[in-house]
């Protein structure tokens, strides 16, 4: 059980602080995958990273065609969507000069894979906050 999910089954003035000390678990997690995300934006040149990401949508779309017949594909326009809002954000915090020069390309698939998971990590815990919530609820409806 992940602290949330003890934070929200706990009673009593506990509870407060098992929230608090999840969301502060959280946060320190978040900081830490955006450290690692901004250090591996700010070594490439924007320009060429931003042409690889969209590259990535364009490539993405292609493949779709042509496996119609196929599973959906698991990385969407949403993907590309949150890590151009991201990278925005990075280069807009920016001060000084971007690097020049060519791609990193290992660099910028590992980014991309941190993306991918930091965006399934957040779904998967808001379905299990929200299912969690509803259990405590039902519980809660019962004892009462």
């Amino acid at each position: 059980m992940s602290g949330f999910e003890a934070a929200l089954m706990a009673d009593g003035p506990e509870k407060q602080q098992k929230l608090e000390e999840a969301a502060d678990a959280l946060r320190g997690e978040l900081e830490q995958l955006g450290a690692k995300v901004a250090e591996l934006t700010l070594v490439q040149p924007p320009i060429t990273l931003l042409g690889f990401v969209w590259g990535q949508v364009f490539i993405g779309r292609i493949r779709n065609q042509a496996d119609d017949d196929k599973e959906p594909p698991t990385k969407g326009f949403e993907l590309y969507q949150l890590v151009l809002e991201y990278l925005h954000a990075i280069w807009s915090g920016k001060e000084g000069p971007f690097p020049d020069g060519p791609l990193d390309e290992a660099k910028a698939k590992e980014l991309l894979s941190l993306f991918d998971e930091f965006r399934t990590t957040l779904v998967e815990r808001r379905v299990r906050v929200s299912s969690l919530l509803i259990v405590a609820h039902i519980h809660r409806s019962t004892v009462e």
